[in-house]
């Protein structure tokens, strides 16, 4: 009989799953698992949303940490809120309670994207093959949209010591494998979430 069981699985569980390791790699690849992205869209000084996220709405370019989401810059009126999948519900509803009535859009894409970590030396010189974007210029605490060959991604710049890569679950697959091309003159490893802090994930170096 098969088990309907419901089971939690990242969209590169499989990929990750299956991945061989290098002996001696310079670069390591961790997925962040297990969280919620919710698309805002609003007037920058939204301050119905700004309460219930315990901060203000990032500027051009601008990530954001409070204690509830990161939240980053896509454009003048649309934000990406990330934040632990546990959390979704309340934050959701928080947030969709702040817009009743009013011209803003709360939308939950949590089954459509997914973060991937890169961190090591040679992370930039890596992501340097696979994007044109001048990813050098891109300062701790900034975002960019860009596109990893055919694919769109958001680089999120959190650390000096590392690139978070968010993209659709769709995209997933293909990106790892641009990335795993890219990364045989360097070595590649995986990383761990080693616990279910979410700032720290974040912010890891």
């Amino acid at each position: 009989m098969l088990n309907s069981t419901p089971y939690w699985q990242s969209p590169l569980h499989e990929q990750l799953a299956q991945f061989k390791p290098d002996v001696d790699a310079a670069i390591t690849a961790t997925e962040l698992p297990r969280m919620a992205y919710i698309t805002v869209r609003c007037k920058t000084d939204d301050g119905a949303i700004t309460a219930v996220l315990g901060g203000a709405l990032p500027q051009t370019m601008g990530v954001a940490h409070t204690n509830k989401a990161v939240t980053l810059w896509l454009s003048p009126d649309e934000w990406l809120v990330i934040a632990p999948y546990a959390h979704k519900e309340s934050l959701l509803n928080d947030l969709l309670a702040a817009i009743d009535g009013r011209i803003a859009q709360v939308v939950d894409n949590s089954g459509g994207y997914t973060s991937l970590r890169l961190t090591g030396e040679p992370h930039m010189q890596l992501l340097r093959h696979l994007t044109p974007y001048d990813v050098e210029s891109l300062k701790i605490g900034q975002c960019a949209a860009t596109l990893m060959s055919k694919s769109g991604v958001t680089l999120v710049r959190t650390t000096e010591h590392g690139m978070t890569l968010v993209c659709r679950r769709s995209f997933a697959d293909y990106i790892w494998r641009l990335i795993q091309k890219a990364a045989r003159p360097y070595g590649l490893a995986l990383g761990q979430v080693s616990n279910d802090d979410f700032h720290t994930q974040w912010s890891a170096s």
